[in-house]
């Protein structure tokens, strides 16, 4: 998921997140993953307002992983 830079503090991003959210949740989905670069303060505070647990990730020392589990 990406927003044009252009664009970005517009909230399309928590919009496409939650639409994300809302076909896993229909889907029968568990949880959703997202691998946000640790300086991209933006969007970990975008999964972090979804409930995101942040996980560190062994091979990629640069990102976090981040989980969001599903009702």
């Amino acid at each position: 998921m990406a927003v044009a830079v252009s664009e970005q503090r517009s909230g399309y991003g928590r919009a496409l997140k939650q639409a994300m959210i809302d076909a896993a949740i229909e889907a029968g989905a568990v949880a959703v993953t997202s691998l946000v670069h640790r300086q991209n303060v933006a969007m970990l505070a975008l999964n972090r307002g979804f409930g995101a647990e942040l996980i560190e990730i062994e091979d990629k020392p640069d990102y976090w992983g981040c989980l969001i589990r599903l009702p």
